[in-house]
């Protein structure tokens, strides 16, 4: 549980903690929550400060009195303090998962390319920003775009961004395999990424530490000594696609990998398939796993015999009753025809 100060009520609330139950999950759940809902840049520090959290933040940069409505005529000319307003109401609503932050100061709105006011993603695994262009409703944007392009999944986030995007996750150590971290990165980048952006839309890439969420993974067939490993999983269509057997160090070969899951040249496994999640296990586990057709064979035999036994005392008594409606018993011969 963690409790913020409401001061409409006058009291403390308090609210249950999302997240996973690790050091580095809560001390970014803390910073996100120590900082106001639209933290103010004003020096590099505050810069690096931020963009330390998440490595990567939502910011605003607008200017005091000049104001240039050309990238917003889709808000239909809105005012600044509109947009200021709707900036803030997606950020009370989203503060919890990213870092939101405006600035004016001149070194900062440096940073960018294009002129105040705008909003963009600045991300650390992205060599320029990803600016809102109006393609998509303000808040639909910030709904995709509220986590780094890279992200570590945990309990708090991988339902969210899987409810519009498909999950490409890595499993991995990053002090174990840091190549292949650099390999993932760089699908997810938008300039050194070998898929087109049109492709990369549809993915949320990400890693999940594949010591501590061992038995996790094993529901999408991810073992321990198949890291460093990525599954592909539709949330939305409740399938998942392996990458077992391939190579992890080819980001070429990635990036064919997720092209044929999109043109759906990739075989599907439902998640609900308990037939061949039954069949990987008494596969991964044999000979041992061997030993439950013990008991179940005992279980099929004594079904068997039962069955067989009815089967036989059902046709020995239909003999018997077929006899005795063709040659009843109480049918005897009169005494005087016996005389006779």
């Amino acid at each position: 549980m963690y409790g913020r100060w409401n001061s409409r009520l006058n009291q403390v609330e308090l609210k249950s903690y999302p997240g996973d139950r690790t050091v580095a999950s809560l001390v970014k759940f803390g910073k996100r929550l120590s900082a106001d809902v639209v933290s103010t840049v004003s020096t590099e520090a505050d810069w690096q400060r931020f963009l330390s959290v998440d490595g990567s933040m939502l910011f605003m940069g607008f200017q005091v009195h000049i104001f240039d409505q050309s990238v917003f005529q889709h808000e239909d000319n809105a005012p600044p303090s509109d947009l200021v307003a709707k900036f803030h109401r997606e950020a009370s609503q989203f503060h919890k998962h990213h870092v939101f932050v405006s600035s004016n100061e001149p070194a900062i709105l440096s940073k960018f390319a294009r002129p105040a006011p705008f909003i963009a993603r600045v991300d650390a695994n992205q060599d320029e920003p990803f600016y809102y262009d109006g393609d998509l409703p303000f808040p639909s944007w910030v709904e995709k775009n509220r986590y780094p392009s890279y992200a570590a999944f945990e309990a708090s986030n991988v339902k969210h961004i899987g409810w519009f995007r498909i999950l490409v996750i890595g499993c991995y150590m990053p002090e174990k395999h840091p190549g292949f971290e650099s390999t993932m990165q760089s699908l997810a980048s938008y300039t050194t990424s070998p898929l087109s952006r049109a492709h990369q839309d549809h993915f949320a890439f990400g890693w999940l530490n594949s010591e501590r969420y061992e038995h996790y993974l094993t529901k999408f067939f991810v073992y321990p000594e198949q890291a460093p490993t990525l599954f592909v999983w539709n949330m939305q269509d409740q399938v998942f696609y392996n990458y077992e057997g391939r190579p992890t160090d080819d980001v070429d070969a990635i990036a064919a990998f997720l092209t044929n899951v999109l043109a759906g040249k990739e075989p599907a496994i439902a998640q609900g398939n308990y037939f061949i999640k039954i069949y990987r296990y008494m596969v991964r586990e044999s000979p041992w796993s061997l030993l439950w057709l013990v008991p179940m064979g005992l279980v099929g035999f004594f079904l068997v015999w039962g069955c067989a036994a009815m089967w036989f005392h059902d046709t020995a008594a239909e003999k018997r009753a077929l006899d005795q409606s063709l040659h009843p018993a109480g049918r005897r011969t009169s005494p005087s025809k016996k005389a006779e």
